[in-house]
C-alpha cells in the first residue's frame, strides 16, 4: 500500500502495518495505538487545524491498512468521533493519549480475562486444534497449563505463511506436546479432537473473518459434533451497517512460482465462518452466542470520514 499526505516516518509506519502478514489483530492494534501517540506528541505545536487534519489523515490511513481488522476500525473509528474542532491543542493531546492509552490497556486486560474464561473448558488429556497463530488463543493455552493441566494441542499451519508452525514452536517451548498438521488435514483430524479454540480479527455481520482455512474447520465441526470457539475481544466486532470490503490476492510467489502464464496463482488471506456455525464467541465480557453477538453490532456509530 502506498500512504500520501502524511509525514514521511509515519506514512512508513503505516504501510508496515498494512504490509504486516504475519501479526494478529491485536499485535497491529496496539502498534496503530502507539503510532497515533508519536503523531500527537510530534506534532502537538502546529496550528490547530492543521493537527486535528493530520489525526484524521492518520486514522483514515490506519483503517485502510487492514480492512480485514475491526479493533484498528474501531479505534481509529471511535477517536474520530472524540476529537472535536474546538479542541485546543493541549485537549487534542490530552484525549488521543488517554484514548490510545485506555485502548492499550483494554487490549491486555480483555486478552486475560478471555484466556481465562476459555481456560476453564480446558480439561485433563484433552486434545485442542486450532489454526494459524492467534495470541489470544496462546494465552488461554498457557492460562490452562499454568493450573497444572495436561492436554495435547494441534496446529494447522495457516498457509501460506504458516504462522501455524510459529504458534506450535511457542506452545512446545512451554512444555506442551504439539502436533503440527497441514490445513487439508482438518477434516481427517478433528473426529480425534475435544476442541477447537480459533481467534478471529473481525466480527461483522457476516460472521468471524479468520486466516483462510477456519471456514473449512467449521464444517468438519459441525459435522462431527466438535465444539468451535472463536476468541475475540468485543473490539473485533464491527457496527452492523460496515459492510467488509472484497478481498484482493495477495503475492502469488508465497504459495507458487507458476513456469506458465496460463496459471494463475488465487492467494486469499482470510475466510468469513458464519456466526451460527460457532458453539459460541469467548468474549472478555462472557461466552457470547449469535443473538448476543448481534446485539453489540447494533450499538456501534460510524464517522463520516469512514
Amino acid at each position: 500500500m502506498q500512504v500520501e499526505g502524511i509525514p514521511a516516518q509515519f506514512a512508513r509506519q503505516i504501510e508496515n502495518i498494512g504490509e504486516d502478514n504475519l501479526s494478529g489483530a491485536v499485535d497491529l492494534t496496539r502498534d496503530c495505538a502507539k503510532l497515533l501517540m508519536e503523531v500527537v506528541e510530534e506534532l502537538k505545536d502546529s496550528p490547530n487545524t492543521e493537527l486535528i487534519h493530520m489525526l484524521r489523515r492518520t486514522c483514515i490511513e490506519l483503517a485502510r491498512s487492514q480492512p480485514s481488522m475491526a479493533p484498528i476500525f474501531n479505534l481509529c473509528n471511535d477517536l474520530l468521533i472524540a476529537l472535536d474542532e474546538s479542541f485546543t491543542n493541549s485537549e487534542i493531546v490530552g484525549t488521543v493519549t488517554s484514548f490510545c492509552t485506555q485502548t492499550l490497556e483494554d487490549l491486555d486486560s480483555a486478552v486475560h480475562k478471555i484466556a481465562v474464561e476459555a481456560a476453564d473448558l480446558i480439561d485433563e488429556s484433552m486434545v485442542i486444534l486450532t489454526i494459524s497463530k492467534s495470541s489470544t488463543v496462546l494465552a488461554a493455552i498457557k492460562e490452562a497449563y499454568s493450573l497444572g493441566r495436561t492436554f495435547e494441542v494441534m496446529c494447522l499451519e495457516g498457509r501460506p505463511m504458516n504462522e501455524g508452525a510459529m504458534m506450535a514452536e511457542e506452545i512446545a517451548e512451554m512444555g506442551l506436546d504439539v502436533r503440527l498438521v497441514t490445513d487439508a488435514t482438518a477434516a481427517a483430524v478433528v473426529p480425534r479432537i475435544d476442541i477447537v479454540m480459533v481467534g478471529g480479527d473481525t466480527i461483522s455481520s457476516e460472521g468471524v473473518v479468520n486466516k483462510m482455512g477456519t471456514m473449512n474447520l467449521a464444517l468438519a465441526c459441525n459435522f462431527y459434533k466438535v465444539r468451535m470457539y472463536s476468541l475475540c475481544q468485543t473490539s473485533k466486532v464491527l457496527p452492523s451497517t460496515r459492510v467488509l470490503r472484497a478481498q484482493i490476492s495477495r503475492e502469488p510467489d508465497e504459495v507458487y512460482t507458476p513456469t506458465s502464464k496460463r496459471v494463475d496463482v488465487i492467494n486469499l488471506y482470510f475466510d468469513i465462518t458464519p456466526l451460527d456455525m460457532l458453539t459460541g464467541v469467548i468474549t472478555e465480557r462472557g461466552i457470547m452466542d449469535e443473538d448476543m453477538v448481534r446485539e453489540l453490532m447494533q450499538d456501534k456509530q460510524v464517522h463520516e470520514l469512514l
